[in-house]
């Protein structure tokens, strides 16, 4: 049978299952029974943001951008627009100056036309001269807004879209892209992609800066998934009744899943439920060769399938685990 987990052709990143209830854990055991296809990401999506499609915080008001006294935009605690840069010639930029302005949270609309799970990411301006820190908050919810700068972001790959970007301006800035997680749509219905700027340094974090600290968002970027182990869009035949039994089934309040890599990576992980539902992600963090371990909880909730998603060198694998009550 095929094993699920060959992260990387090459076979950099090779994982392992195990669970843990209380302080007992079992051995760890490979996973090598699972014959249904592996993940695939289709071809991301760009859309650029503005006024059009942009919403003050978690209300239903229009974004007004402001443009104000020359390409900083005035003093005004609001988002603004730079019209000289960026897809579509325009930015949203925030706290240009110093000091930070403090912009309010808002929200880009996308319109997902097809069924699916789908995963996100916010699309920002990074310059990596040594001295900046252009930052940025994002996610699916307001109430899982993280901070993402160029160390846990990823600069943007045009081969990977249907409409590729725009991915620099001069050689100084460069289109970097946030993974803000994984949700499932009905056709017709629309994504929402939260968006606050980041104004605070990372060594001072109660004081705001701007300037060196500003944000840029251009807009966000999306892509259909089909997780490994969903025959999705198709008739369930026996493969996939033999994949149910033949899942890996783990009990207790957590799920661990360890990996060795042979080389120094940036790895990130999240669970996820069979709808394709953030559970819980650990952002993407350098791993030094060796043998590591993530920890998911999951005392809060039912039994049934997971997916756990290991991201390196962005090529993705999924393990699935079925957790017992």
């Amino acid at each position: 049978m095929k094993k699920i987990l060959s992260l990387l052709s090459a076979g950099i990143l090779s994982s392992l299952y195990s669970a843990s209830n209380g302080d007992n854990n079992l051995s760890a055991i490979p996973i090598t029974l699972y014959t249904a296809q592996e993940e695939t990401v289709g071809k991301k999506t760009y859309s650029d943001a503005g006024h059009h499609n942009c919403l003050i915080g978690c209300g239903v008001d229009s974004l007004e951008l402001t443009i104000g006294e020359g390409e900083s935009g005035g003093s005004d605690y609001r988002w603004h627009e730079r019209g000289d840069c960026g897809n579509g010639e325009t930015v949203i930029v925030a706290s240009e100056e110093h000091p930070g302005e403090d912009a309010p949270l808002i929200k880009q609309l996308l319109n997902i036309n097809e069924a699916g799970i789908y995963d996100f990411w916010a699309n920002f301006w990074v310059k990596p001269d040594g001295h900046s820190d252009w930052q940025i908050a994002a996610a699916l919810s307001p109430m899982d807004i993280r901070i993402f700068n160029q160390t846990n972001a990823t600069a943007v790959d045009t081969s990977e879209y249907t409409n590729p970007p725009l991915i620099s301006i001069g050689d100084s800035l460069f289109l970097y892209q946030a993974y803000t997680g994984r949700k499932t749509f009905d056709s017709g219905e629309v994504a929402e992609v939260y968006i606050d700027d980041r104004v605070m340094q990372v060594d001072t974090p109660l004081e705001p800066v701007g300037d060196t600290c500003r944000t840029w968002f251009d807009g966000s970027s999306y892509a259909k998934v089909t997780p490994a182990g969903v025959m999705y869009g198709r008739k369930p035949d026996a493969r996939a009744s033999l994949v149910k039994e033949l899942l890996p089934a783990v009990s207790g309040s957590r799920i661990r899943i360890s990996f060795s890599i042979s080389r120094t990576l940036k790895v990130a992980s999240a669970l996820f439920d069979m709808r394709g539902r953030l559970i819980e992600s650990h952002d993407a963090s350098m791993r030094q060769p060796g043998t590591w371990c993530e920890s998911f909880s999951t005392c809060t909730y039912p039994a049934g399938i997971y997916f756990c998603r290991l991201v390196a060198d962005g090529r993705a694998t999924t393990v699935a685990v079925r957790l017992l009550q």
